[in-house]
């Protein structure tokens, strides 16, 4: 699972606070509602966006916009090399376009020819590596540093392709100074990449039943990795449902509480 904190703490900005149900009952099933926070939590490690939808109140569900948003919200974000990639290609286009406005907007021209932009936009980002190809194969096998200016793209269009480290070819095109359109087109040759040491796992803690019926579950957070790791407090309110309790409301804190390593 990708930046753990992000992940599990992002979509919740969709829920809107709101009050708990009124109804109290007559003794909180402590245990009970800590079984649902396990299982939620559990759920959002696995990357399962059905099953830690599933335990959410039906309120909860519906402050989201249905089940259906709910499942898209909690489904496995784009892998960090998919994210390095795009912003590669972001940074090309514009360097192109730095380029273009010395022609009045225009990419290439009979006297500048992509050989010519390509070499441009080196020297306008000294990080890029930039060659000349034909469709999202010419990116095939390249690092992920590396653009590939179609051959095709015209004066006012311009197309370029990279690869990814795990093998996916995406496609930035648009006009200067346009909306650009970012796809993935292709799938190519992954790299060779050190296997992944980071760990993710969560800790409850206290368990507080209240006065109106809803259990209060605190816990906290852990992502650890090569460089270190983070740890972010969060507090689970749960309500008696039918089945059992249910997520109503999920509170965190974006601040570590304390940096390891």
């Amino acid at each position: 699972m990708g930046s753990p904190p992000l992940r599990l703490l992002a979509v919740v900005t969709a829920l809107a606070l709101a009050a708990v149900g009124t109804a109290a009952v007559a003794r909180a099933d402590e245990a009970g509602a800590r079984a649902t926070a396990t299982a939620f939590l559990d759920a959002l490690l696995r990357d399962d966006a059905k099953g830690a939808c599933s335990l959410f109140s039906a309120d909860a569900v519906s402050r989201m916009g249905g089940a259906e948003r709910c499942e898209r919200a909690y489904a496995p974000s784009p892998d960090e090399a998919d994210y390095e990639v795009m912003f590669t290609l972001q940074r090309a286009f514009r360097a192109a376009e730095k380029s273009a406005v010395k022609r009045r907007g225009q990419f290439v021209t009979k006297r500048f020819r992509a050989t010519a932009l390509a070499r441009e936009m080196e020297k306008l980002d000294e990080e890029l590596t930039v060659r000349l190809g034909d469709g999202p194969a010419a990116a095939r096998g390249q690092l992920a540093t590396t653009v590939v200016v179609d051959r095709r793209s015209t004066s006012r269009r311009l197309v370029l392709y990279a690869e990814s480290d795990d093998g996916s070819i995406f496609r930035i095109s648009g006009v200067m100074l346009g909306n650009t359109d970012f796809q993935e087109v292709a799938q190519g040759t992954p790299e060779a990449t050190r296997p992944d040491t980071s760990r993710t796992w969560f800790e409850l803690g206290r368990t507080t039943a209240q006065a109106d019926g809803t259990v209060w579950v605190e816990g906290t957070w852990f992502y650890e990795s090569s460089e270190g790791g983070e740890q972010y407090p969060f507090l689970l309110v749960l309500v008696p449902a039918a089945n059992g309790y249910r997520i109503d409301d999920l509170y965190y804190s974006t601040i570590p509480e304390v940096e390891i390593g």
